[in-house]
């Protein structure tokens, strides 16, 4: 896809920040499992563009 992406054109900048294929790997190949594991990588690739990643079981302090 990249390749063909940049023999249309789009610069080499670009074609290097997409991400394919898109989701995460969770071993299930059910179109449910395939939409929860694409879902799962957007909410992240959002929350680290917003400066949002939390560790890993990170649980929030109580008040």
């Amino acid at each position: 896809l990249k390749r063909e992406l940049k023999k249309e054109g789009l610069s080499d900048a670009v074609t290097e920040s997409l991400v394919c294929p898109l989701g995460f790997s969770l071993g299930g190949n059910h179109p449910q499992e395939i939409a929860i594991s694409i879902t799962a990588q957007l909410l992240y690739e959002r929350d680290k563009l917003f400066n949002k990643i939390h560790p890993r079981n990170s649980v929030p302090e109580q008040a």
